[in-house]
C-alpha cells in the first residue's frame, strides 16, 4: 500500500483537511506510484511468513489445551489448511 499509495500522502500533509492550503509547498506534488513491480515480490514472502506465523501460534495454543502432542497436530490440521487456502486465494488474488 506505502509503495502504490504513498505519493497521495505528501500533498496531504501540505493540506490536511482538504481546505485548499499549501502549508508546505508540496500541494501540487504528482501522484507517482514508487516500485509498482517490487510489490508482487514483497508481498508473496509477506503472505507465506503470515501464514507460517499463524500456523505456529496455532500449534502452540493448542499444545496448551492437549496433553498430547499428537493431540495438538491432529487439532491444528484443520486450522492449518484453513489458512493455506485463504493464503494461496490472496496469492492467486494479487499475481493474477
Amino acid at each position: 500500500f506505502l509503495f502504490i499509495n504513498g505519493s497521495y500522502a505528501i500533498p496531504l500533509i501540505s493540506d490536511p483537511f482538504g481546505w485548499g492550503w499549501d502549508l508546505l509547498g508540496t500541494k501540487h506534488y504528482p501522484w507517482t506510484p514508487y516500485f509498482p513491480g517490487l510489490v508482487p515480490y514483497l508481498q508473496v514472502p509477506v503472505l507465506v511468513a503470515g501464514l507460517v506465523l499463524s500456523i505456529l501460534l496455532a500449534f502452540k495454543i493448542s499444545q496448551q489445551h492437549f496433553a498430547r502432542l499428537d493431540q495438538a497436530r491432529r487439532a491444528v490440521v484443520p486450522i492449518a489448511a484453513f489458512l493455506t487456502g485463504v493464503t494461496l486465494v490472496f496469492v492467486r488474488l494479487y499475481l493474477g
